[in-house]
């Protein structure tokens, strides 16, 4: 998965009966989350959150996977295409 990790979650991100799995990586400045699919014979990237301090447990939410960042919860969603992926704060930002 890249970078070494603490945890790793199954979550059935679409709802389809088919997991992703999410991993809470560990790297110098503190902690993030990678999404990545099976794709045959292993697992392919779909996105990495930013680098957070602290990333405690993730589950389900309305839009997408929560995390316990300590002080407080956020979502995140699944975002962009091709290198452009990432797991982005939900809701979106306006700019």
């Amino acid at each position: 998965f890249g970078d070494p990790f603490r945890d790793a979650y199954f979550i059935d991100y679409f709802g389809e009966g088919r997991d992703l799995v999410f991993i809470v990586g560990l790297v110098p400045e503190g902690m993030r989350i990678s999404a990545h699919a099976w794709q045959g014979f292993g697992f392919q990237f779909l996105g990495e959150s930013p680098i957070y301090p602290w990333i405690g447990e993730l589950h389900k939410g309305e839009h997408g996977i929560v995390a316990d960042l300590g002080d407080q919860t956020q979502e995140f969603i699944l975002y962009g295409q091709g290198q452009e992926r990432c797991l982005r704060e939900w809701p979106l930002a306006e700019n």
